[in-house]
């Protein structure tokens, strides 16, 4: 509670499941001790990496609402799913320990990023793209994902998009990811 929100009383060792519900979309990033319930990366840095100290996203990290419902279970890195449960605090047991070998959280966190304005008419982005040959002028929906922008990238300058990685001031923006997540 140190950094505020709420406390929930979870049973130990018993299976829950979370609903999302909302008239408004909304992409939800889920952590379950540091560990990202969708794509089963940690936020924390592995033992593995040292100096590691930015979280990036390989894939998709977060859920839609409300076209998803709910979330019962962790996605591992390799696509496997375990249940949510909360093992006792400090028994080794957690999702964190098991893929980062650390036990410093005992918590879920969800990072809520709201669709701008109005969902039935998404904001319209301007974005100018620096690059060989010259620089492209690209409008998208702040609702079109990286992915797209690279088709539209790869449809105006035949850039491949395998071939293309897109950077903002906050880095590199990730495949999957819609440009309203990453406030433009």
């Amino acid at each position: 509670m140190a950094k505020g929100g709420v406390f929930i009383p979870i049973r130990q060792h018993e299976a829950m499941w979370i609903k999302f519900t909302s008239v408004q979309k909304f992409a939800v990033r889920v952590w379950v001790g540091g560990v990202n319930a969708v794509s089963g990366e940690s936020k924390t840095p592995a033992l593995s990496e040292p100096g590691l100290n930015q979280y990036i996203p390989k894939s998709q990290d977060y859920i839609v609402v409300p076209q998803q419902q709910w979330l019962n279970g962790i996605a591992d890195e390799e696509g496997r799913v375990s249940q949510l449960v909360a093992p006792p605090v400090g028994s080794g047991y957690s999702i964190e320990r098991q893929i980062t070998g650390l036990n410093t959280a005992a918590d879920i966190v969800f990072e809520i990023y709201p669709s701008f304005g109005d969902t039935a008419n998404p904001r319209m982005l301007e974005l100018l793209i620096l690059g060989p040959p010259t620089p492209t002028r690209l409008i998208a929906h702040e609702d079109t994902t990286i992915e797209e922008v690279k088709e539209m990238i790869r449809d105006i300058e035949g850039t491949l998009c395998d071939e293309q990685q897109l950077f903002s001031w906050q880095g590199v923006l990730e495949d999957g990811m819609p440009l309203m997540i990453y406030d433009l």
